[in-house]
């Protein structure tokens, strides 16, 4: 009897360790990120869906792979210019971008064609920071922050930070094509990049 119950403290001990190591290979180089101020958040900013029956099926550039599934980042970038002059909803800036050559043949953005493209500019931060993320923000731009979806324990996925109240971030979700707050993911972001149109 006294051999069973060491076996399944020593079962238990593992599966703990084992359960912890994975946490925290899953939140490895991320910062943990609280407001210390508030944004406002712009009434003008759309928040769309990428997985909007109008474009879900479009691929990214010539690759295998879609708006619906792998389209967060551009989802994003079209939001954070909804309220510019550049406008287009992601199907319009995707086809602007496949006739560009900003994707990559795996449907990944190439960020400096696109900030060579008229009137976009886009800076991709080597280093990941709330400075960076309050940066944008007080320049009146949107970072696209990568996070964890499952409140940061799941698959990688990028949100745009649209502002800040009374004490958490606010994300458009492509996902979800709504707002909500960057403790859905944990509060931790693994980059940042930002994106504007002038």
């Amino acid at each position: 009897m006294k051999k069973i119950i060491i076996t399944g403290i020593a079962f238990f001990v593992i599966v703990g360790a084992v359960i912890a190591i994975f946490l925290m290979k899953r939140s490895a180089g991320s910062v943990f990120l609280i407001p210390e101020k508030d944004y406002e958040v712009s009434g003008k900013i759309k928040a769309y869906n990428q997985r909007d029956k109008e474009w879900k099926d479009d691929t990214l550039g010539n690759s295998g792979y879609t708006i619906g599934s792998s389209g967060c980042v551009l989802t994003s970038i079209a939001s954070a210019i909804s309220d510019t002059a550049g406008a287009m909803d992601p199907k319009s800036l995707n086809t602007y971008f496949t006739e560009n050559n900003v994707f990559d043949s795996e449907g990944n953005l190439r960020w400096n064609v696109l900030d060579s493209l008229s009137g976009f500019n886009a800076e991709v931060y080597s280093e990941t920071s709330r400075e960076i993320v309050d940066k944008c923000l007080d320049e009146g731009r949107y970072p696209i922050v990568r996070v964890r979806t499952n409140n940061g324990l799941g698959a990688g996925h990028y949100v745009l930070i649209v502002g800040a109240e009374e004490g958490e971030y606010i994300c458009m979700d492509p996902l979800k094509g709504g707002f909500t707050t960057l403790e859905s993911y944990g509060r931790k972001i693994f980059a940042v990049r930002c994106v504007w149109y002038e």
